[in-house]
């Protein structure tokens, strides 16, 4: 046809230069790409490299981290595997706007991780504002925490989709949104994460749960798929009375092989009205309606054992 032009998508794209544009507040902003080749075969990178291409990449993220600044963006090569790099250090991000990228094209598959320890530190925490968070594998093979949102005061906005949460049977929680002392997990503060959104992620092997949920303003657990462990949460829905409660948790897939003590979604305390919506979520191999939702009042709405609809309590 005339005028149309065939686009040419053998190249290899560059994020080298990448403009972050439209964040909301009237400001253009320009950010540095850091890319990251590391793990424990193959072609690695170094860091005493400047890591601005993939000539020239970074070992770890640790590093990458400390360079990067605001709105800043750190893309993970495909064979990166913190591994020593990481043991006892957790990755701790505080730009805000930062986004760290990973090169699995689904948060269904084990792949190669991206980030991975056989500690017992945190993998992950992120305490900053509008951070990204997507396509990384997070392979805990330690008594810990996989990623901590939140981890010393409130942060809002964060976004992590389409990621791998693998706990190896040892490890305690996959995320933290907010944590607080009542509770004792992350870092056992008392802070929310509000807009906080996780989304088309894949959880698996942890031994307390996969998602602890302190709340937090529109707050969002939705389109993830979970193996919940023996006598473990698949989310634990938590309210303080002095967070903000507003939280949804929608078009999840929960199974367990656990059917007697799993339990799909734990809801602490008693949720305010028109505060907390549950909805859509499927369960299987779950013993009734109260291993797969703890409380089911007001706040629950059309969700499924099996094939047959949960009762509203």
């Amino acid at each position: 046809m005339a005028g149309f032009q065939q686009l040419n998508v053998t190249r290899k794209v560059d994020f080298t230069g990448a403009e972050q544009v439209g964040l909301g507040d009237g400001i253009t902003r320009r950010g540095k790409v850091y890319y990251v080749l590391g793990g424990e075969g193959g072609t690695t990178g170094s860091d005493t490299s400047s890591g601005l291409s993939w000539s020239y990449p970074l070992k770890t993220i640790t590093k990458a981290l400390t360079l990067a600044t605001d709105y800043d963006t750190i893309v993970c090569g495909a064979n990166t595997d913190q591994g020593a790099y990481l043991e006892g250090a957790t990755i701790s991000i505080t730009q805000d706007g930062l986004h760290l990228y990973g090169a699995m094209t689904s948060g269904n598959t084990w792949g190669l991780p991206n980030i991975h320890t056989h500690g017992t530190e945190t993998l992950v925490e992120v305490d900053a504002h509008a951070v990204e968070i997507a396509y990384i594998g997070f392979h805990d093979q330690g008594a810990g925490c996989s990623l901590v949102i939140a981890a010393t005061n409130n942060y809002w906005r964060t976004h992590v989709h389409d990621c791998y949460f693998g706990g190896n049977e040892t490890a305690l929680w996959g995320v933290i949104m907010g944590n607080t002392t009542a509770a004792g997990v992350g870092r056992g503060n008392t802070v929310d994460a509000p807009t906080t959104i996780v989304e088309r992620c894949h959880f698996q092997g942890y031994v307390t749960g996969n998602i602890f949920f302190n709340c937090g303003y529109g707050s969002m657990v939705r389109n993830c798929t979970m193996y919940v462990y023996t006598a473990a949460d698949g989310i634990r829905y938590y309210t303080d009375g002095t967070s903000r409660p507003i939280a949804f948790i929608l078009d999840n897939r929960i199974t367990s092989i656990d059917a007697t003590n799993a339990v799909g979604i734990t809801v602490t305390n008693t949720p305010t009205a028109g505060y907390l919506m549950i909805d859509g979520n499927k369960f299987i191999n779950f013993a009734d309606n109260n291993h797969c939702i703890s409380k089911r009042t007001g706040y629950t709405g059309l969700n499924y054992l099996g094939v047959t609809a949960i009762a509203i309590t």
